[in-house]
């Protein structure tokens, strides 16, 4: 009777398991990196995302953008043998991924394809697509606040760059009153950066690979 009772009460367990295949959400082809900033004036660039997204794999934006996101734009040109496209792209065009325009609309597609993100236009002016100019909108070289980038290193926040410093009539940080800085500090280099770098790192000079941050008190970060 005590087995007959130990049968009854195993065979009520397994009728509550089930052992139907569970649906399995999709799965994206590049981490789903969420945005810093979105929603806020200190909202992350397109270009500086793709920078972040490339640190996470381990891997160059370079390889990132070539292998994952020239494919998915639509511009035969870029992956032309001779690489004279590509060399332009990352020389000139990369600034216009964070515009108002196609390029920039391309990327989002892309990156958006590759990571199931639906948010990622709001790192770019595509939204003020309206009303914003679509000439003398954006800075052709890299610019930044060291004081910032400084300030998030030492409290542990992450490392991004707002599209607040890709518009060229923006030249101050508006949280510490100080001028963006357009050519790296490093004596062995003191260059500019592209927006998007073949190795471009946030908070990282994309030419040398040095740090650019500096304390807000160093009065370094008052040069040009």
């Amino acid at each position: 009777l005590r087995r007959q009772r130990m049968a009854v009460a195993d065979v009520a367990v397994l009728d509550l398991w089930d052992l139907s295949r569970p649906t399995l959400p999709p799965r994206s082809r590049l981490y789903c990196l969420p945005p810093v900033g979105i929603g806020t004036p200190a909202v992350e660039s397109l270009t500086g995302y793709v920078a972040r997204l490339a640190a996470t794999h381990s891997v160059t934006v370079r390889r990132l953008v070539v292998n994952e996101l020239l494919p998915l734009l639509g511009r035969p040109y870029l992956s032309n043998p001779v690489n004279t496209g590509l060399s332009a792209f990352w020389q000139s065009e990369t600034r216009a991924l964070n515009g108002t325009r196609g390029m920039a609309r391309d990327l989002v597609r892309a990156l958006e394809t590759q990571t199931l993100r639906d948010d990622l236009r709001w790192l770019t002016m595509l939204p003020w697509a309206e009303v914003a100019p679509s000439h003398g909108l954006l800075r052709r070289h890299h610019a930044w606040c060291p004081a910032c980038y400084e300030a998030w290193r030492q409290t542990g926040q992450e490392i991004a760059e707002p599209l607040l410093w890709t518009l060229l009539p923006v030249t101050t940080c508006p949280h510490h009153r100080r001028r963006l800085q357009q050519v790296c500090p490093h004596p062995a280099c003191r260059r500019p950066s592209p927006v998007l770098g073949q190795r471009s790192r946030p908070g990282h000079c994309a030419v040398c690979g040095r740090w650019l941050g500096i304390p807000a008190e160093d009065g370094r970060c008052h040069g040009d």
